[in-house]
């Protein structure tokens, strides 16, 4: 994930770095979306974003029967 920090001080996303059959591209959108489970969302963001109470809730979950998990909101 490419990110820095917005003018708010909080984070702003501005890519994807993607891997496919050992080539590598960046991906700019408007909106970004993943569908993970718990362990691939804590594996997805940034150590940095532990800061954000939202983020470093993320840490808190702990796999269910279920491997949906849904998370919206502002910063």
């Amino acid at each position: 994930m490419l990110y820095e920090e917005g003018p708010d001080g909080k984070p702003l996303v501005t890519g994807l770095r993607m891997h496919r059959a050992g080539e590598m591209s960046t991906v700019h959108a408007d909106c970004y979306v993943a569908a993970l489970d718990c362990q691939g969302a804590k594996k997805l963001l940034p150590a940095d974003w532990r800061k954000y109470p939202i983020f470093d809730n993320i840490h808190r979950l702990q796999g269910a029967r279920s491997p949906v998990m849904s998370i919206s909101g502002n910063l």
